[in-house]
């Protein structure tokens, strides 16, 4: 299979050199090279044969982008994490993949069963080894006994969480305190460890410093005049558990006590919509 690396500018040359036209991209690498100008495209292309440059416009231009980072988290995971996204075409996949200490991001074509195993070999210990479990977010209040989901400790899961899928969320009061803070804009978590009233595990989710694993998938039509709006999942470990929040960036966001198969349910979630809209869109134009 294919196989290069190349910066994404290169990579955007190459297809453009190709005839790939900038309207045709997927909305996540549009808004990556905004403003960005590669010409001369043949000079910034140069060695990217043909068969690449097809491999890169499918990537490109691929009509649903699975995007997985992973950051360690902690004094050691300030820096950058891992990056994978998953360009989802019918009946294929291509990938630009980046590690910490690595320069150049390598692209390549995968086979779409493949791709499950490329995206938990980037979890962390214990997310890749759970066992799928995609948690549901109950409507308030835990879940009845003997409903929702639960642990199993036979397949090796932690006991079962009273707030699991139970969702976590500030206050109006609490909003209004953070707004009014001072400080809050340079130190947050000392903002939060001023607010009142802050339940535990809230704030053990908005505190916490273990891994941080954000999913997103990005849906792309050609001519449909508005994209769907991407779907994007974070989640980050704290000291009691793992937490998922489903509009990160949102003062007013909840967040989510899940299971720590709840990555790999997700993944497998959206790579199935994924997928399924891939083979309903139309084929991709290479050069």
């Amino acid at each position: 299979m294919t196989t290069v690396m190349l910066t994404p500018l290169q990579a955007f040359a190459a297809a453009r050199a190709a005839g790939v036209r900038r309207e045709r991209m997927n909305p996540v690498y549009r808004t990556l090279l905004r403003g960005e100008d590669p010409s001369p495209f043949a000079e910034l292309a140069a060695g990217v044969g043909p068969g690449t440059a097809r491999m890169l416009a499918r990537q490109l231009c691929a009509p649903a982008l699975l995007v997985l980072a992973v950051h360690a988290g902690g004094p050691e995971g300030d820096g950058d994490g891992a990056l994978l996204r998953v360009g989802i075409g019918a009946g294929a996949a291509t990938l630009e993949r980046s590690e910490p200490g690595e320069d150049l991001p390598l692209w390549e074509e995968a086979a779409l069963e493949a791709v499950p195993g490329l995206c938990t070999a980037l979890l962390p210990a214990p997310l890749a080894d759970a066992p799928v479990r995609l948690t549901v977010e109950q409507g308030g209040g835990p879940a009845p006994s003997g409903t929702g989901d639960l642990a199993d400790p036979a397949a090796g899961e932690r006991p079962e969480d009273p707030l699991r899928g139970v969702p976590l969320r500030l206050s109006r009061s609490q909003l209004q305190q953070l707004a009014a803070d001072p400080l809050g804009e340079v130190d947050p978590a000392g903002a939060l460890e001023r607010l009142e009233g802050l339940p535990d595990r809230l704030r053990d989710a908005l505190t916490a410093t273990g891994p941080r694993i954000s999913l997103t998938l990005c849906l792309h039509r050609p001519g449909a005049g508005i994209d769907p709006l991407p779907l994007t999942r974070l989640w980050v470990q704290g000291r009691q558990g793992l937490y998922r929040a489903d509009a990160p960036g949102r003062p007013d966001m909840t967040v989510v006590p899940v299971a720590d198969g709840d990555v790999h349910g997700s993944l497998l979630a959206l790579l199935d919509q994924a997928v399924r809209f891939a083979a309903a869109a139309d084929p991709v134009p290479v050069p």
